[in-house]
């Protein structure tokens, strides 16, 4: 808090520091007051400069409230030459933190259910949109079948077999993913089709489409272990979106 006297009554005031340099009234004789404008920091002391080369500033509200969010502290005001440094020390910690979670997040991914039925037994969801996911495979596919369709059913079925496998995974992840953005923790309905791209390329596009739910009995219909790793899954999401947001805020007042 800022404390000074009306120039006229001499009646003492306070107010807080995101108030300074704004107009009050006085309780006392009504004589409208500009709240001073200090010129030192009160949190470290050093002068406020606010032209010239080496100015000192205060630092915004917003960037104090977030400083004091992140490092469980209470600062009420300061400066450039205080607050740089924690301020970006902050911001650094918020990617971290970030990244903690997106790590964290793709262990808890394959926890998401897919299923291929369009009215689960027992589920009781909300619908919220249709998801799709697709992979390409540069694998020879099309052209080593039309060379030798017998030798694809035997010696070399292995490799083809696990490359088809390797692709419907990634899909099966994206759409995982594409399902948790959309704040859903099972997918159904879920279809799967594969096709070649061009007539001589070898590639081979696995294609899944699925609806995105938001299932509310998930400790009624799911092992109680994964019900909790899905309700850990979407709050990670939900925090890695609150702190992006605020990532995006602050970029934008640069």
């Amino acid at each position: 808090m800022i404390t000074f006297k009306c120039p006229t009554c001499s009646h003492k005031l306070k107010a807080k520091y995101s108030k300074i340099g704004q107009t009050i009234s006085c309780p006392v004789c009504d004589e409208k007051i500009k709240i001073p404008i200090l010129d030192k920091c009160p949190n470290c002391g050093e002068p406020i400069v606010l032209e010239g080369k080496k100015q000192n500033a205060f630092l915004s509200q917003n960037s104090i409230a977030l400083i004091n969010e992140f490092n469980e502290k209470n600062f009420s005001i300061m400066c450039q030459k205080c607050g740089t440094n924690p301020y970006y020390n902050t911001i650094n910690k918020i990617r971290d933190k970030i990244k903690e979670l997106y790590e964290a997040g793709r262990t808890l991914l394959n926890q998401v259910p897919i299923v291929s039925t369009h009215s689960p037994q027992n589920w009781d969801y909300n619908v919220l949109d249709i998801v799709t996911s697709q992979t390409v495979s540069g694998t020879g596919f099309i052209s080593d079948i039309a060379s030798s369709f017998t030798d694809f059913f035997g010696a070399t079925s292995g490799t083809y077999n696990q490359k088809i496998k390797d692709s419907e995974k990634l899909c099966k992840q994206i759409l995982r993913v594409n399902a948790v953005n959309l704040n859903a923790n099972a997918i159904i309905a879920v279809d799967i089709d594969y096709s070649s791209v061009g007539k001589t390329t070898g590639m081979l596009m696995v294609c899944m489409t699925g609806t995105a739910v938001q299932l509310k009995n998930t400790k009624e219909v799911l092992e109680e272990y994964r019900a909790n790793q899905l309700t850990e899954l979407i709050s990670s999401m939900e925090e890695i979106k609150r702190l992006e947001n605020i990532l995006k805020k602050e970029s934008s007042r640069k």
